[in-house]
């Protein structure tokens, strides 16, 4: 039960020294938050009381983003993307050991369905980090934005491989289609793509099997049928 639950968590912040509760506060923070339906909830159950008390342990990532899901609850949006760019540098300032918080502020924002706001620190990452690209493609296939995602896609063929970018761009025809009306260009460009990975030889059976779940996302079933039977048949 959830009186139950709370009660070991406090007794786990209470158990530990004050400068190694950090991780407790934060896990009974999310926890406190998720469970809140309505901003009233967040008082009642002294989440704010909470946040106050991992702030005195010092700034950090976890402070952040227990702030940003605490104001996303509050019916706070736009305080709450503006609060993950105050603590993370721009990318002519970061670190490149810090690189990776731009990803991880990015998948914070979308799990709050902060979109906008994702996308900005994704393209951030990527920017960073131009082989990281296909992160884009899969964030815009989530989004059902397929024409973005099969740029990016297409974009990323000079620095990845075609088994990589096939793939990714499957798991963007499957996302997309029961949100968007999928034309047979995009059908072709993404088959075309994976045919060329199964001729890259070391990933051949992965991509096989790629195939396979694409053919039943783009029919006629039979096809994907035949290519599940003919796997089948080599194990």
């Amino acid at each position: 039960s959830w009186l139950k639950c709370r009660e070991q968590m406090l007794e786990l912040i209470a158990s530990v020294p004050p400068s190694q509760s950090q991780v407790y506060k934060f896990d009974f923070i999310r926890m406190l938050t998720n469970r809140a339906e309505n901003p009233a909830d967040l008082a009642s159950l002294e989440v704010k009381t909470w946040l106050d008390s991992l702030e005195s342990d010092g700034e950090g990532d976890m402070l952040t983003e227990a702030k940003v899901r605490y104001l996303a609850k509050a019916g706070q949006p736009e305080q709450a993307v503006e609060t993950m760019q105050q603590a993370i540098p721009t990318v002519a300032d970061i670190l490149p050991e810090e690189v990776q918080r731009l990803l991880g502020a990015a998948k914070v924002l979308e799990s709050l369905e902060l979109y906008e706001g994702a996308e900005d620190f994704l393209k951030r990452y990527v920017k960073a980090k131009p082989d990281e690209q296909l992160e884009l493609a899969s964030f815009y296939g989530r989004r059902h934005q397929l024409d973005d995602a099969l740029f990016v896609c297409k974009e990323a063929l000079d620095n990845k491989s075609y088994t990589e970018v096939a793939t990714v761009a499957q798991g963007v025809i499957r996302s997309c289609l029961a949100q968007v009306d999928i034309q047979d260009k995009h059908y072709d460009m993404v088959e075309g793509w994976l045919n060329k990975a199964l001729e890259e030889e070391e990933s051949r059976d992965a991509v096989r099997v790629t195939m396979a779940v694409f053919q039943d996302a783009k029919g006629p079933y039979d096809e994907a049928v035949k290519l599940y039977e003919q796997l089948l048949k080599e194990k």
